[in-house]
């Protein structure tokens, strides 16, 4: 099968992933696979407009290769640029052509930044782009651009370094491997599985073999130490655990999280709590559950309950945007809602909701009232994820939501289910 700059991320992201891409392994969740086209395809065509607004660029004609395309049009930059060879099938967001001083035109690389900090991958999958541009012209790109997604007139130049093109063609042949009856990596969980088709697949296989990767908080340092000492599942991990006490800083056990606990929960089906979790949770309280879509910056879903009253009853209440044009409302009617409750404190669970308040109270607040309204809410809001790390070990091997949830008792009505729209 041909390389693809979908079935290359998702290798970055996890070898097992970009082995079974390539190899056409039916999906255990489908519905995750077509997620990530439909982003992919919203991401082309939001490059699309942004190219055309910016840079006057213009679409490649579907069936003719961008070098011919660009013998016919004036453009500089063209868009959608299908590459199909015997080894490579994608389609680059976008291709520059300059020409230098003996007047002879290069190609080059043209990527959508989804975040303003570009990562390794992303450098990696610009290079991948060059080595498609290559095979239409022989000559390999030295620079690619990335362009912001904003409206701000801006854009980064990466310069495709030899570290950067060998990681790329080192990635493309192991994936090419594959086809020649290549064995398949090995089976290791990472944080990239809850949005992976193949999830379910190889859970199993890590839970029959008690691999340590089950358990969500372990690097791959640690495990590979592990390993080298003796220790490849979680069962011999849990007769590890030993609690060293400091006295000069007996507070330092609060500060991380000890692994070999989690296994030792998990093996006696027992919750373990090391000190006294102190839940900083006022008398009015709001609990907070926002979702997102990343390739379109925009939350289109703020779900919130609330204590309404002496009796302690919970009233439940959510705003969903349809599109990005009602981001701002939806935010109105929330913060209308918090000023009605007074000064509630907000009790979410991880980072995202807090980074929700802080970057939509920059977005769409316009009075200073309500900017410092939404600033003491998020200072002073209750991470219980943070306590959960610091003090609690339940029998799961995750401290996601949906595993310590299920644990209590909790279940969801789609097993699967996700924030991804």
């Amino acid at each position: 099968m041909p390389i693809s700059d979908l079935i290359l991320q998702g290798f970055l992201t996890c070898r097992t992933k970009g082995y079974m891409q390539s190899v056409g392994t039916i999906a255990t969740e489908p519905e995750f696979a077509e997620y990530q086209t439909r982003i992919a395809n919203d991401l082309a065509q939001k490059f699309h407009l942004i190219a055309a607004k910016k840079f006057a660029a213009v679409m490649c004609p579907p069936g003719i290769s961008f070098v011919n395309a660009f013998r016919y049009s004036n453009a500089l930059i063209l868009v959608n640029c299908a590459i199909r060879t015997q080894s490579i099938r994608t389609v680059i967001h976008g291709v520059e052509r300059i020409a230098d001083n003996n007047r002879t035109e290069q190609y080059f690389p043209l990527r959508l930044a989804l975040e303003q900090k570009i990562t390794k991958i992303d450098k990696i999958l610009l290079a991948f782009d060059a080595i498609a541009i290559e095979s239409q012209t022989g000559r390999i790109p030295t620079f690619g651009r990335f362009i912001a997604k904003d409206d701000k007139d801006k854009s980064q130049k990466v310069q495709l370094t030899d570290s950067i093109m060998d990681s790329a063609r080192s990635a493309l042949n192991e994936l090419l491997a594959f086809e020649s009856k290549q064995p398949p990596p090995e089976i290791i969980l990472n944080r990239h599985c809850s949005e992976c088709e193949f999830q379910t697949r190889c859970r199993k296989l890590a839970e029959k073999c008690d691999d340590l990767s089950l358990i969500s908080t372990m690097s791959a340092k640690e495990r590979l130490k592990l390993n080298d000492t003796g220790i490849f599942t979680v069962t011999q991990l849990s007769y590890t655990f030993h609690l060293r006490r400091n006295r000069k800083n007996p507070d330092s056990i609060y500060r991380k999280r000890y692994n070999a606990l989690t296994a030792l929960a998990i093996r006696e089906n027992k919750t373990h709590v090391i000190g006294r979790p102190n839940l900083e949770i006022g008398k009015k309280s709001i609990f907070l559950d926002v979702e997102g879509y990343p390739a379109k910056d925009f939350y289109y879903l703020i779900g919130f309950c609330y204590e309404d009253g002496d009796d302690g009853s919970l009233t439940y209440q959510y705003y969903w945007a349809d599109d990005p044009s009602q981001e701002c409302t939806i935010w109105e009617n929330f913060v209308a809602t918090l000023k009605n409750i007074g000064s509630p404190t907000m009790v979410h669970y991880g980072a995202y909701e807090k980074e929700f308040l802080k970057k939509m109270n920059k977005r769409h607040s316009v009075s200073e009232e309500t900017k410092q309204f939404i600033d003491d809410l998020a200072n002073n809001s209750c991470n219980v994820l943070s306590t959960i790390y610091s003090h609690i070990y339940f029998p799961v091997y995750s401290n996601g939501l949906k595993a310590v949830g299920g644990y209590c008792g909790y279940t969801w009505t789609v097993p699967n289910a996700s924030g991804g729209p």
